[in-house]
């Protein structure tokens, strides 16, 4: 798969740009945030600067006013959360002495922009734009409508032509996950693939806000979060089966929520009463991710990754 797949995103992007001064990115490693950045500038003009690259990263931080106010505009940041607040706060000062819209476009790869210090600082000046892996609209070139029709009118989907896809066809689609660049993968990379990913993940990203002891529960954690799928996340269970404390589980959950490799989805209910009291669920937000995690193919072939126990080279924090 070489052609260039479109994003839904695209398209919300720009129009968010058009109202607010601010539009903030926030998504998964790997998820394709800098490529969607890159089709703004190069379709609407701008900066773009990446804090991956160290030179950018030093200037970001030892005097982030004058990045901030020397660029060019749109200007925008790919993988802000590495410079810290003052970049931010520069930012803010920008948009506050110049209130034209569609001033900045900032990007993580953790929600480092939802913590209660910066969220106030940008309050009332930026968007917020979720993007994740591609969608199976996008990855398939489908409509983008079923859920309307789900809840307006469902009858039109009772009478769609047969699907031309087998059982192994779905599953292969599923087990194959929606990261960009695993999917042009075969099978076997793509497991190095995941276990790289979640290695600088759990790393790099999860240590650079959070203290990590127990580095290596992680994966299991997230093996059992998605045999788990659909259940609620019972954090008496979850520590019991990990051999880890309540309290570090708790950490644990919102560590992966913070960068992405889970998302919790409210209980569905009519009663809102019932609907708040209800227990949230917790999923893996990739269906490659957790086939990986639970060793599966689209085969329903079990693999041997656990056995190769590459977290535990991950450095420790005692």
């Amino acid at each position: 798969m070489n052609a260039f797949i479109p994003r839904l995103s695209e398209r919300r992007l720009v129009e968010l740009m058009e109202s607010f001064r601010v539009v903030v990115i926030n998504g998964p490693r790997q998820a394709g945030k800098t490529t969607l950045m890159e089709i703004y500038r190069d379709h609407h003009g701008g900066e773009l600067i990446s804090l991956d690259d160290p030179i950018q990263l030093t200037a970001a931080i030892e005097d982030p006013r004058t990045l901030v106010n020397e660029s060019a505009r749109p200007l925008l940041i790919d993988e802000v959360q590495r410079a810290g607040d003052p970049l931010v706060l520069s930012v803010k000062l920008a948009v506050d002495r110049n209130r034209d819209r569609g001033q900045f476009v900032l990007s993580g790869s953790a929600q480092f922009l939802t913590v209660p210090k910066l969220s106030e600082s940008l309050a009332g000046r930026a968007a917020f734009l979720d993007l994740w892996p591609f969608s199976m609209v996008e990855r398939t070139s489908g409509p983008a409508d079923f859920c309307d029709l789900l809840f307006t009118a469902p009858e039109r989907l009772r009478h769609g032509r047969p699907s031309p896809w087998s059982r192994s066809g779905y599953l292969e689609l599923v087990t194959g996950g929606s990261y960009p660049e695993a999917i042009e993968m075969p099978v076997h990379s793509r497991r190095v693939w995941f276990d790289s990913y979640l290695r600088t993940v759990i790393s790099r990203d999860i240590r650079e806000f959070a203290h990590i002891q127990h580095g290596e529960s992680i994966p299991r954690l997230l093996s059992l979060l998605a045999a788990r799928a659909g259940s609620t996340a019972e954090v008496a269970d979850l520590a019991r089966n990990t051999e880890l404390t309540r309290e570090t589980i708790r950490n644990y959950l919102a560590y992966l929520n913070g960068v992405f490799l889970t998302a919790t989805a409210q209980a569905w209910s009519t009663n809102l009463s019932t609907k708040a009291a209800k227990t949230a669920k917790t999923y893996l937000t990739d269906s490659g991710l957790a086939a990986h995690v639970l060793q599966t193919d689209h085969c329903g072939h079990r693999g041997t990754l656990r056995s190769e126990g590459w977290w535990r080279r991950l450095p420790s924090r005692s």
